[in-house]
């Protein structure tokens, strides 16, 4: 899970990486407050845990929607080949449906980091009134 926030100083965006769940894990692990780093005007400050928002790594749901299609492409050709030596059309339906479950994978853990994503963008530390 990517996350951000804007500088201070320049008002750029600022991205860090996180594999915590939440903002209480977070903010039991660094504080209330993160000391970050703006790469661009290359200012450090405190940023509030509740000022920080999660966002989707865009970078490593690419490479794994190109890994989990060359999975599912290289199982169905094995597929395929086992379909024209058993043509069996029931069994041959079943193996090949098994063998798309890679890409059935890819979906299931997009909708598990959209829920992390959620939760996280969701819940506060501290309560607002």
């Amino acid at each position: 899970m990517k996350l951000y926030t804007y500088c201070q100083n320049c008002n750029r965006s600022i991205t860090t990486q996180t594999s915590l769940p939440d903002r209480i894990k977070l903010a039991q692990k660094y504080g209330k407050e993160i000391k970050l780093k703006c790469p661009h005007c290359r200012t450090e400050a405190m940023y509030h845990i509740d000022s920080i928002k999660a966002v989707k790594n865009k970078t490593q749901e690419r490479i794994m929607l190109v890994l989990f299609l060359t999975i599912a492409a290289i199982v169905s050709v094995f597929a395929m080949d086992f379909l024209i030596h058993y043509p069996w059309p029931v069994i041959g339906a079943g193996i090949l449906l098994i063998f798309q479950s890679p890409i059935l994978l890819y979906f299931i853990i997009q909708r598990i980091k959209n829920k992390r994503i959620n939760n996280f963008n969701f819940y506060f530390v501290e309560v607002k009134e």
